[in-house]
């Protein structure tokens, strides 16, 4: 049967963390404990958007050979497990290349360059 959505979920309480933002609810639905994790991402994608748009950042990283590709905040790295199976945190360099460049529709808004990765 599932879960039903967790509009649904009756609270018994809620946690918010002060330094990442992170709200996490507490609940029950259909006889299960739920935990319900929310955190706004949008000061981190402005921050990633701000560097894409910044000429100079990827010219200043290419010129000392490095360049910031991504920015991945917690809460997309557990969508990406959720969805694809895919924890970053158990995968080396080219394992995460190779994923962000076949999700890269999906997932664009992480991108610091608008270059080849």
């Amino acid at each position: 049967m599932g879960l039903r959505p967790l509009f649904h979920m009756r609270i018994l309480g809620y946690d918010v963390d002060p330094v990442s933002g992170e709200r996490v609810t507490y609940g029950s639905q259909d006889g299960q404990f739920v935990v319900k994790r929310e955190r706004d991402i949008a000061p981190a994608l402005d921050y990633t958007k701000a560097l894409r748009d910044a000429t100079d950042y990827a010219k200043q990283g290419i010129k000392d050979s490095f360049q910031h590709c991504v920015h991945i905040p917690d809460t997309v790295a557990a969508k990406m497990l959720t969805d694809h199976g895919f924890d970053i945190y158990r995968r080396n360099a080219k394992e995460i290349r190779q994923f962000l460049r076949r999700y890269r529709a999906e997932y664009a808004y992480l991108f610091v360059t608008s270059g080849q990765i």
